[in-house]
């Protein structure tokens, strides 16, 4: 069973940003990936993984990850009871959202 944080702070506290990211999930990534490029399927696998860790790593580091026509990742601190916690977040931006409403 692997282990969940309540944050990214306790996340960071108990990795370090080196650790890889994980693909597993990702495969609809990979094999468009894949298939735009005609790499090999461990190739696009890399290439999807490092692209999420590079992801990660920056909002680790407090960064605002902005992806033109798509969204930002980010994280928010909301305060509750006065007790603050760190969560990643993502906002899409309005042209992502269009496309996305346009093929329903």
């Amino acid at each position: 069973m692997p282990d969940f944080y309540p944050d990214v702070y306790d996340y960071q506290n108990a990795m370090t940003t080196k650790d890889s990211v994980n693909v597993e999930g990702l495969e609809f990534f990979v094999l468009k990936v894949k298939a735009s490029t005609g790499l090999s399927y461990f190739t696009s696998s890399e290439m999807v993984r490092l692209f999420f860790q590079e992801i990660r790593n920056s909002m680790l580091d407090g960064d605002i990850v902005n992806l033109n026509e798509f969204g930002k990742f980010f994280i928010s601190k909301p305060v509750t009871q006065g007790f603050s916690r760190a969560f990643p977040k993502f906002k899409a931006y309005k042209e992502l959202r269009k496309r996305f409403n346009e093929k329903k």
